[in-house]
């Protein structure tokens, strides 16, 4: 028998591996199967109808049918909802993108200075501005927010204020969806990037944004929230609240955590007081209307157990289901409260649910209430102040303003401040400066006036001060020395009071609250627009249209 050519005896000469079918069958199977696990990967944050990723590793992405993320102002979370009231949204998002380019690019101008801000490479951190911005539940205010947030960027960067100009600041915007249960993976994406040290914002006290802080803080990246005024969401971790109002979910705790608002306790204590001095509020004279299920909302459900104790007695609430997803609660609004009034002794009238609805809720008391009625409401009132993004709301808030203008509904409702009170204050002056030149040569300044209705709903100086304050750790890094990182901004924080934010000096509890005493304010209108009067202790507060 011949010998083989292969060298193996008794076999027919072999194919190359190449040339054998089934070869081929395997390569195509193993490249099938990496491409479909790669488009899987891949698909969610970046190939997808969210405009995809920006640039360094910043990503929007598609999340059950809604975007999410993170950018620099270069690629919007949102394009419809950045068109909304005159494009406002995105042009706050362009103009947080040039400043980012400035940045980037190591040196700022200086109005009024022969020296320019300038840094080497390396000398920016990224602060994280973390909200909800297009939930139902924040409306239109959310574009004062971010607002409030970019003039302090802006103010750091270009005015030295304050402690300096380095190291500069990048402000990323982060969207965890409109209904926020894009939350873990958005931090998730936050905790990847290098020069992140801070986090300001959150906007709502709802679980989500409560287990972002918590995750945050769990990573060792502080927290300096705005407007959220929850009872116990702060580093007391939720201590003496009632367990009924305690999230649900999540075991970690916040250490690193400031707020610029205040506790709804102390709204309400303040809210109380004035009612009883004007014999608003005593036994049996007043009554509560809330959410259903204000047990899953720390914000609603704190709210609910404050006005429980003000009550004598202190009867069930009457509750009504909330607008959104599709719901409206007009219907139930108007049947629930219509039995109220034929109470005579009923005089005031507690709405302690999210405002989303209390312009249909006012409305539907002067109907139930033609001798008039007082509504005592708590901090979400700000929402009837600022137009809605949303056309049917603001339809709805127009007919409240209205309301308001006659008289015979007075709504009262607690602040963290007020512009009559801020007047004349060298922080509130130095602040209208910044927000003129921040949005000098934007290319938008028409879009936003520096105006009382600007400031009214008090959620862009909460929101400034938050970043002011986040600035100030930032900046203090460069002067003591210490290398850029969460931990030493942490630290800072923890350390020194902050004097001449917009608000004036902002001091700190020893649970990371703001100390201070906010103001009741009365909500009055000229049928149009909104306008707010302090009220004085013991004296019933007038306002301009009142026919009764």
């Amino acid at each position: 028998m011949p010998a083989s050519t292969t060298g193996r005896p008794g076999l027919s000469p072999s194919r190359p591996l190449w040339r054998r079918p089934v070869t081929w069958l395997v390569i195509a199977g193993v490249l099938v199967a990496a491409l479909a696990i790669t488009a899987v990967r891949l698909q969610p944050r970046h190939w997808n109808a969210c405009h995809g990723f920006s640039r360094e590793y910043l990503h929007v992405w598609s999340r059950d049918g809604d975007c999410v993320g993170v950018t620099d102002g270069a690629t919007p979370i949102d394009a419809a909802f950045g068109a909304q009231l005159g494009g406002r949204f995105g042009a706050l998002l362009d103009a947080i993108r040039a400043e980012n380019e400035r940045v980037e690019s190591g040196r700022v101008d200086t109005p009024g200075s022969d020296t320019d801000c300038t840094s080497t490479a390396g000398e920016a951190v990224d602060v994280a501005a973390l909200a909800p911005w297009r939930s139902d539940l924040a409306g239109g205010r959310a574009i004062h927010q971010l607002a409030g947030m970019y003039v302090a960027q802006w103010r750091a960067n270009h005015l030295r204020q304050p402690g300096g100009c380095v190291p500069f600041i990048r402000l990323l915007v982060a969207d965890p969806g409109r209904d926020m249960n894009g939350w873990s993976e958005v931090v998730d994406e936050l905790s990847t990037y290098d020069r992140l040290v801070a986090v300001v914002g959150l906007a709502l006290s709802r679980t989500q944004m409560i287990e972002a802080a918590r995750t945050l803080n769990g990573r060792g990246i502080p927290v300096v929230a705005d407007v959220v005024t929850a009872d116990g969401f702060d580093r007391s971790n939720f201590a003496g609240v009632p367990e009924v109002c305690h999230p649900q979910s999540g075991t970690g705790k916040l250490t690193q955590f400031y707020r610029i608002a205040y506790p709804n306790q102390r709204y309400f204590a303040q809210l109380g007081a004035y009612l009883t001095g004007v014999d608003l509020l005593g036994r049996g004279r007043a009554v509560q209307v809330t959410q259903a299920g204000y047990d899953s909302d720390q914000f609603t459900c704190t709210n609910v157990e404050h006005v429980n104790r003000l009550l004598e007695p202190a009867p069930d609430p009457i509750t009504f289901e909330l607008s959104g997803n599709g719901k409206d609660a007009t219907g139930q609004i108007f049947t629930k409260v219509s039995p109220i009034c034929t109470d005579p002794a009923v005089r005031t009238v507690f709405y302690t649910a999210r405002a989303v609805d209390l312009a249909t809720f006012v409305v539907a008391m002067n109907r139930a209430c033609p001798r008039g009625i007082t509504i005592a409401a708590g901090t979400d009132t700000t929402r009837l102040l600022t137009p809605e993004t949303s056309h049917a709301l603001e339809m709805q808030r127009q007919d409240a303003l209205e309301v308001l203008h006659s008289g015979n509904v007075k709504l009262y409702f607690p602040a963290t401040n007020s512009a009559a009170r801020l007047a004349g204050s060298t922080g509130f002056a130095n602040f209208k400066a910044a927000y003129t030149g921040a949005f000098a040569g934007t290319g938008h300044a028409e879009l936003f006036p520096f105006t009382d209705a600007e400031l009214a709903d008090t959620w862009m100086v909460n929101a400034h001060d938050a970043m002011f304050v986040t600035a100030a750790a930032v900046h203090a890094l460069h002067t003591n020395g210490q290398a850029y990182e969460p931990a030493h901004v942490a630290s800072n924080l923890s350390s020194f009071e902050i004097p001449d934010a917009a608000q004036g000096t902002l001091r700190f509890d020893r649970n990371g609250t703001r100390v201070g005493t906010p103001v009741v304010l009365r909500l009055c209108s000229d049928g149009v627009a909104p306008s707010t009067q302090v009220v004085v202790p013991r004296r019933l507060t007038a306002c301009p249209g009142d026919q009764r």
